[in-house]
C-alpha cells in the first residue's frame, strides 16, 4: 500500500495532561480527522475530545532525532499511529503506512529518519501494540471510545 496524500480535515489540538512514571501525556481537546489516501482507498483516523496519547513513534532514542509534534500533517501521522496501535490495523501496516511513508510525506521528517523511526518501532514498539480485544492500560483505557481508524474502499 503506497501513501500518495495526507489531508487533514480537523487538526489534533491539544493540551498537556500530565506526566506518570517520568512519561509525558496529552489529551484532546477538540475533534480530530485525518485522511491518509493510498492507491488502495483512504484510511481515515479521528480522535474525539479527551483522546489520549503520548506523540511518541519509536523509542526515547529516536524522540531525539525525530519532534514530537510540528505541521498539522505530521501531527495527524503521529494520532493516527497511536490510534492505530489500538488494534484498528496490523502493526506492520500502521509502521509502514504512518512511519514510514507518513513521516516523509508530511515534510517534517526527511526520509532517511523516517527510516531510522520506522526501524526503530519495528524492533521497539512492540509493548505499545494492543490487540482490539485485548484491555488498554491506563491512562489509554478509555481510547478505543474515543477514536476511529477505518478504511474507505476506492471507487
Amino acid at each position: 500500500m503506497r501513501l500518495l496524500e495526507i489531508v487533514v480535515r480537523a487538526p489534533i489540538i491539544d493540551r498537556e495532561l500530565r506526566k506518570i512514571k517520568c512519561k509525558q501525556y496529552w489529551v484532546a481537546t477538540q475533534y480530530a480527522r485525518a485522511e491518509l489516501i493510498t492507491d488502495e482507498g483512504t484510511w481515515v483516523s479521528e480522535q474525539l475530545p479527551g483522546w489520549v496519547w503520548d506523540r511518541r513513534s519509536g523509542s526515547r532514542t529516536v524522540d531525539l532525532v525525530v519532534p514530537k509534534s510540528g505541521s498539522d500533517a505530521y501531527n495527524a501521522v503521529l494520532a493516527g499511529h497511536d490510534t492505530s496501535y489500538s488494534g484498528w490495523m496490523s502493526r506492520a501496516l500502521s509502521d509502514d503506512l504512518f512511519v514510514r511513508q507518513g513521516f516523509a510525506l508530511s515534510g517534517d521528517v526527511g526520509r532517511r529518519m523516517s527510516a531510522v523511526a520506522y526501524r526503530t518501532v519495528r524492533l521497539f514498539g512492540w509493548p505499545g501494540y494492543y490487540d482490539l480485544g485485548a484491555p488498554m492500560p491506563e491512562p489509554y483505557a478509555q481510547n478505543r471510545g474515543l477514536e476511529r481508524l477505518y478504511l474507505v474502499d476506492k471507487a
